[in-house]
């Protein structure tokens, strides 16, 4: 919010869990680092609505305010804490196949219905196919009216420039920021949650040596 421009020496910049909405010189700043070949980090918690107002649409993401539930695949019975198995085919996930990332409270990261020419998104982790989106999670009867979603959901996507699209950089989105605390990555052995971030820091960095 005190800056011009974000400084030439950063390659990678993260939002992690935001709990205001940004303002809309803000949106401009974050995206226009993106378009001008920057890497950019959204780990968005639920509990708020769109921090960056719908202008993700424009990259072909929308992220719902939703509380994501699988009751199929939980961790210890929460359906609240999906445990993913199930991940797209891309240079971030190659080290996760066949291992298992949980995400406590996660909110889904949906694709629009019609995707840009320009950008191309790639679902990175997703829920089992019996995932659904839970509006009403904080039981105030507002999401009454909201289309449902079920089905296998996304959790994280990354989005890279079209071929031919010289200059832009990379984004990769979370529905969840506390997957890569220290709480979860320390104590549950055997997840692929640090291998999953650092995987993605790497890609938007473009350093394959990370």
């Amino acid at each position: 919010a005190t800056v011009d421009a974000i400084a030439a020496e950063v390659d990678v910049l993260a939002v992690v869990d935001p709990r205001t909405a940004f303002q809309p010189s803000e949106i401009a700043l974050l995206l226009g680092f993106l378009e001008s070949g920057g890497g950019v980090l959204l780990m968005v918690e639920p509990g708020l609505p769109d921090p960056f107002d719908g202008a993700l649409e424009a990259y072909g993401i929308s992220l719902p305010d939703a509380l994501l539930l699988d009751s199929a695949k939980a961790f210890y019975g929460d359906a609240a804490t999906p445990l993913v198995d199930t991940y797209g085919y891309h240079q971030i996930t190659k080290d996760t196949m066949g291992y298992s990332s949980l995400y406590p409270g996660a909110r889904p990261v949906v694709l629009t219905e019609e995707q840009p020419e320009d950008w191309y998104v790639t679902e990175l982790a997703m829920t089992s196919p019996q995932g659904e989106a839970e509006w009403d999670y904080m039981g105030t009867g507002q999401a009454a009216e909201t289309e449902p979603l079920r089905g296998a959901l996304a959790l994280a996507v990354a989005v890279e420039p079209a071929y031919g699209r010289e200059g832009a950089g990379r984004m990769v989105i979370f529905g969840d920021a506390t997957f890569v605390e220290n709480s979860v990555v320390s104590q549950v052995m055997g997840v692929s949650n640090a291998d999953l971030f650092l995987n993605s820091v790497a890609w938007l960095a473009e350093d394959e040596s990370l």
